[in-house]
């Protein structure tokens, strides 16, 4: 039931993000990126409990989670396209 919830969910929210536009994509982005900085250490513990990972190893992949988080706040800038000579 909580896949289908998660689908249902995104399937529901997607039409407004697909109209959002990228600038505030990143705001909503570095939002996120906020709130899992500010959870870390219950993230880590949440990730270590639910998969068996070391409390280290679950904080690295929280850490490049984090990581692919601040690159897709970034897009807008990537997405002007400069082109240097």
């Amino acid at each position: 039931a909580t896949l289908q919830q998660a689908i249902d969910a995104a399937q529901a929210a997607f039409p407004a993000w697909r109209n959002t536009p990228p600038a505030k994509r990143a705001q909503v982005l570095f939002r996120f990126k906020q709130l899992l900085e500010s959870n870390e250490a219950r993230l880590v513990q949440l990730i270590s409990e639910e998969h068996g990972k070391t409390l280290e190893d679950a904080a690295g992949e929280l850490r490049r989670g984090i990581e692919n988080v601040e690159y897709a706040t970034a897009a807008p800038e990537l997405l002007k396209g400069e082109y240097n000579r």
